[in-house]
């Protein structure tokens, strides 16, 4: 009698181990999620801050005023995130974060620059046809 319950304890093991594997892979994969909102805060806080600090203005004038060198600038600086941002956070958001921040910065100030550079290009030509005109009299 003691083998028949000694089998009946091992297979009752070998069933929940089973059973149990599943659930397992279940809740690592449940674990994965919060690490994709994490990720998802890191890019949404990335946007806002690069939208807050990118000094537009400044670009807008770099590209009105040295038409290529500015359209070529954006690719060359990129603007540091500030670490008040970073500072406590895990690496995965530092990452993400970071990332986002140089991604989002070199666009804002390429399209800053871009519209200098096209506004700069209209006044020379406007000033060139009008130079022209005045000579032509």
């Amino acid at each position: 009698m003691k083998i028949y319950s000694m089998f009946h304890v091992l297979t009752l093991l070998i069933v929940c181990l089973t059973f149990s594997m599943p659930l397992l892979t279940l809740a690592q994969e449940n674990a994965v999620e919060p690490a994709l909102s994490e990720q998802a805060q890191a890019i949404q806080d990335a946007e806002r801050d690069a939208n807050a600090n990118v000094n537009r203005p400044m670009w807008f004038m770099f590209g009105c005023l040295f038409s290529g060198i500015g359209l070529l600038a954006p690719y060359f600086y990129q603007q540091p995130p500030p670490a008040a941002a970073l500072l406590g956070k895990s690496s995965t958001y530092v990452a993400y974060y970071t990332d986002t921040y140089k991604r989002k910065t070199q666009n804002l100030q390429f399209a800053a620059a871009g519209t200098g550079c096209v506004l700069g290009a209209l006044t020379t030509g406007c000033f060139f046809v009008i130079s022209v005109a005045f000579q032509a009299r």
